[in-house]
């Protein structure tokens, strides 16, 4: 009986051992432990080293997708860089950078505003994604002007049916989140990004756009002061 015993729990052990996929050890079997002696000391030594590979396999996979997510969002980056290198008109330049800035957070409709240079306390609607904004408002003013102030990105989700979009930009969209990223320069908001998704916004784009944003102020600026040099240069020419 004891060997008939000592067989069955051994042969046990050796299926699921056979069983293992060592390139995918993300759900590896589990031994019942049914004795107190050196077959139960076994398999519950599997169980634990088990339980280490399926840790070590999921972090292993979060690490491979947080290394995926930086790469992705350096490319980003570095498209918006190039940009700037070509463009010497500021609303070109933010009708191609709103063109790249709403597919990365998946946006239904968006605008861009840029700073009035005569008039600091105001912005206009520089460009837009899918016809979506207000042509200008001022610091303070609703949602977006608000978050010029404050300088903090707002993200706005789960809004219901029936509220009024009067505060923001986008007051003729009924979508599941808004996303209000102000860009800043030495200290100074230079422009707003608004963003509406029909959907709401994944972790991913969010962290994609804080990380791009911490560029597009000084590429906005780079824009801006090639705009004047050029002036400079017509005028001189003249």
């Amino acid at each position: 009986w004891v060997v008939r015993s000592t067989t069955k729990d051994l042969k046990q052990i050796t299926t699921v051992l056979e069983e293992i996929d060592l390139n995918d050890p993300s759900t590896l079997h589990r031994l019942e432990v049914k004795t107190d002696d050196e077959i139960g000391l076994i398999a519950e030594a599997f169980n634990n080293m088990s339980m280490s590979l399926e840790i070590y396999n999921k972090n292993e996979k979060a690490y491979l997708n947080d290394i995926k997510i930086q790469n992705w969002v350096l490319s980003k980056i570095n498209e918006i860089t190039s940009l700037t290198q070509s463009v010497f008109d500021i609303n070109e330049f933010a009708k191609r950078l709103q063109g790249k800035l709403a597919p990365l957070v998946g946006a239904s409709i968006g605008a861009l505003y840029l700073r009035n240079q005569a008039e600091e306390t105001s912005f206009y609607r520089a460009a837009s994604f899918a016809g979506g904004g207000k042509n200008q408002f001022k610091l303070g003013e609703g949602i977006i002007g608000q978050a010029a102030i404050d300088q903090k990105i707002v993200l706005l989700e789960d809004i219901p049916e029936d509220y009024q979009l009067l505060s923001t930009g986008l007051c003729e969209a009924k979508p599941k989140a808004f996303l209000v990223v102000p860009i800043i320069y030495e200290n100074s908001t230079i422009g707003v990004l608004e963003f509406a998704s029909l959907t709401g916004f994944t972790d991913i784009q969010y962290q994609a756009i804080q990380q791009v944003n911490e560029s597009l102020g000084l590429a906005i600026h780079s824009v801006l002061n090639r705009m004047e040099i050029e002036c400079l240069l017509n005028e001189s020419k003249a």
